[in-house]
């Protein structure tokens, strides 16, 4: 008996000290891991974007939108939390090697921009459609 009253206070304990703001922002994180681990990389984005506006001082968001960006070919955006991560997390945190590689990645990419005439043709890299003019990538090495 004596140990359900101990748990049940330490879980009342725990209900007491929880951070909503916080408790939504981890909600919406742990949705983006699981699109991203999908490979809807759109929903991830938009979950993770959600998280990071509720908890702006935390470091892991910006981590999770920098991944997110990478995959969705905008490494202007990510090079920036990317930043956002390096300043907030521990000099210690083992995540920081994984950003600064990415940042270096990143800066070596550049934007391609393809206009057609006439329009609407096919673009193929080793005969493998990649999309339809007007066609735009940012995620072409240079």
């Amino acid at each position: 008996m004596r140990a359900v009253v101990l748990a049940i206070g330490v879980l009342a304990a725990r209900a007491a000290s929880a951070d909503p703001v916080e408790d939504a922002a981890q909600v919406h994180l742990d949705r983006g891991v699981a699109a991203f681990e999908r490979g809807d990389y759109l929903g991830a984005h938009a979950e993770i974007e959600a998280a990071n506006k509720l908890v702006p001082a935390k470091a892991n968001p910006y981590r999770w939108l920098a991944l997110t960006e990478v995959q969705l070919g905008d490494c202007a955006r990510a090079r920036g939390n990317i930043d956002a991560f390096l300043e907030r997390a521990a000099d210690a945190d083992p995540r920081r090697a994984e950003m600064l590689r990415l940042r270096e990645l990143c800066s070596r990419t550049g934007t391609l921009a393809i206009r057609t005439t006439p329009g609407a043709a096919q673009l193929r890299i080793d005969n493998s459609l990649v999309g339809l003019a007007p066609y735009r990538s940012g995620s072409f090495a240079v």
